[in-house]
């Protein structure tokens, strides 16, 4: 096991650096888990898409595709461009245990000028 400290909080992680314990998940340690992957500092987009991917997981045992963060977040269509949003350093910093068998995809088709993503549907 690897330990992270942040903000006086010591986290253990597994071998691939996600963190064992998705409890012990805040905004701290995924401060100090994007400081791993070589981030310095989220700005308060990244967090909010960070928070939302997060919440999405937790309430639907699946991870949004990265394009609909953004969208769903009104970030710009390609913020999937941002450090942070590689898909699997996201599930990393939002603080959700490594999944086998997952694969993560990026979407790269564009909605359509003046088209809202479908929310709800």
């Amino acid at each position: 096991m690897i330990v992270c400290a942040s903000n006086g909080q010591e986290v253990q992680l597994d071998q691939a650096g996600f963190l064992v314990d998705q409890n012990e998940w805040n905004e701290d340690v995924a401060a100090a888990l994007a400081a791993k992957e070589g981030i310095d500092a989220l700005s308060e987009e990244q967090m909010d898409l960070v928070r939302f991917a997060r919440d999405y997981f937790l309430k639907h045992r699946a991870f949004p595709m990265v394009n609909t963060v953004c969208w769903i977040n009104s970030e710009a269509d390609q913020c999937v461009n941002e450090p942070c949003m590689d898909p699997e350093k996201a599930w990393l910093i939002a603080g959700l245990s490594q999944q086998d068998g997952v694969s993560f995809l990026r979407q790269r088709a564009k909605r359509p000028a003046g088209e809202s993503p479908a929310v709800g549907a």
